[in-house]
């Protein structure tokens, strides 16, 4: 006999369905942040290789956000840190199919 799947030989043949699943490669997200640390009433620079727009947001280490912007696709965005205190911030970098965390220090 032969299977509707290419299968030849003797045996049973059990009912099968015709199913595909399709696994997604993860897509690499290019966003640099940068300089880290940053120097205080300094700039950080990001930079977009992804094709979609990006919005940036900058946590204090209370969790409150201090700074939201959004980031064009493949652009480089200079972000002013005036005023910022010395310490550690969080940011997340979010596209439609990813997030990307991180952490700046401003010094």
């Amino acid at each position: 006999f032969e299977s509707d799947c290419g299968i030849t030989g003797g045996g049973q043949l059990f009912p099968t369905t015709n199913q595909f699943v399709a696994i997604e490669k993860p897509v690499e997200t290019m966003v640099q942040v940068y300089p880290n640390p940053v120097v205080r009433n300094g700039e950080l620079n990001l930079t977009n290789t992804v094709a979609e727009q990006l919005r940036f947001t900058l946590y204090n280490a209370s969790g409150k956000i201090v700074k939201s912007q959004r980031v064009a696709a493949e652009a480089n965005v200079t972000i002013d840190l005036e005023g910022f205190a010395s310490g550690v911030y969080h940011f997340s970098m979010q596209g439609s199919s990813f997030i990307k965390n991180g952490r700046v220090v401003v010094q």
